[in-house]
């Protein structure tokens, strides 16, 4: 196959002292078809300084600066700004293993209907201590168009993604730290998603990161996310119905599940996987669906306190047949 140009897209904001390990890595990829952009959003730490001394001499592409924004804005420019069809996303404290961009750019030739593409990761802290991902992302787009319904499903600066795809959905919102998420599930409206298993990056995590500081927060995230989006969360449901049934698959005693919730939960399965153009059981075939499902059945069944019942009855046949 060709080796179809791309852009990384970097915003930085106060990007040392991580900056000079994520363009040594940039350096090092396999694949050598590409040029960087990197917004840079008002950095008084040397940042700037650094990304000169490689951009363009030692990494081909440019630096933006002397107009700071918001970090969704500024990636929303970012795409803009970009010349070529594939672009892939990095932030400035990362490290790419060197063969990322090659299976990515591999990966979204053969599969044209993919829109983002995601990889695994590990993550790493301020010292670059390793610690594996321990919880492994999902890697079809049957799961992953019903996960994001739910929660992130795909890590951020692991992406590659198709630049008229993301236009088409409307691009970069201002919505930090959750833009990433939203933009995955309205791209989920028009086209797949996909994670490769490899580990392809080590995303870091430390005190100053815009994930380390919104990790005790993530539900709340989840949740606003679905929110902005109600009225496109489930195919026929009402923004009210949709954050209703979306509640409901959700372990929360306070939440009470009725027999026709599980019907609706069907029903908009089936009405989403026929709205993305797929079949009827696109969704209800996947892990995705039957994790929620029996979330439903489970707090349904402790409502009425029926576990216990059922808990009981099964241990006194499994006496008898001893």
């Amino acid at each position: 196959m060709s080796e179809p140009s791309l852009t990384l897209l970097m915003p930085v904001l106060n990007g040392m002292p991580f900056l000079p390990e994520t363009l040594e890595s940039i350096e090092r990829q396999d694949y050598k078809n590409w040029e960087i952009l990197v917004w840079d959003n008002g950095s008084t730490d040397g940042t700037l300084e650094e990304l000169h001394r490689w951009i363009p001499s030692r990494l081909p592409g440019r630096v933006i600066s002397g107009e700071p924004l918001k970090l969704g804005p500024s990636l929303a420019r970012l795409v803009l700004e970009a010349k070529t069809e594939l672009c892939a996303r990095i932030d400035a404290d990362d490290v790419l293993y060197p063969h990322r961009l090659g299976m990515q750019v591999a990966f979204m030739q053969q599969h044209p209907e993919a829109g983002v593409l995601g990889t695994e990761v590990e993550f790493i802290d301020s010292k670059g201590a390793i610690r594996p991902h321990i919880t492994p992302y999902s890697t079809q787009d049957a799961d992953l168009r019903w996960l994001v319904r739910w929660l992130n499903p795909i890590c951020h600066p692991t992406v590659m993604f198709r630049r008229s795809i993301i236009l088409e959905a409307g691009n970069y919102r201002d919505l930090k730290p959750f833009e990433d998420h939203d933009l995955w599930f309205r791209v989920s409206l028009i086209s797949e998603l996909a994670n490769l298993p490899e580990v392809l990056l080590k995303y870091r995590q430390h005190s100053a990161s815009t994930m380390g500081q919104a990790n005790s927060k993530y539900h709340t995230y989840f949740d606003a996310m679905a929110e902005l989006n109600a009225d496109l969360l489930f195919t026929g449901f009402s923004p009210q119905d949709a954050m209703d049934l979306r509640g409901k698959a959700i372990r929360d005693a306070e939440v009470r599940v009725a027999l026709a919730d599980l019907a609706s939960y069907r029903r908009a399965a089936v009405t989403t996987a026929v709205a993305v153009g797929k079949p009827k059981t696109y969704f209800r075939s996947t892990k995705a669906y039957g994790m929620f499902h029996k979330e439903m059945i489970r707090n349904y069944l402790l409502q009425y306190g029926l576990v216990k019942t059922i808990m009981t009855a099964r241990h006194r046949m499994l006496s008898k047949s001893e």
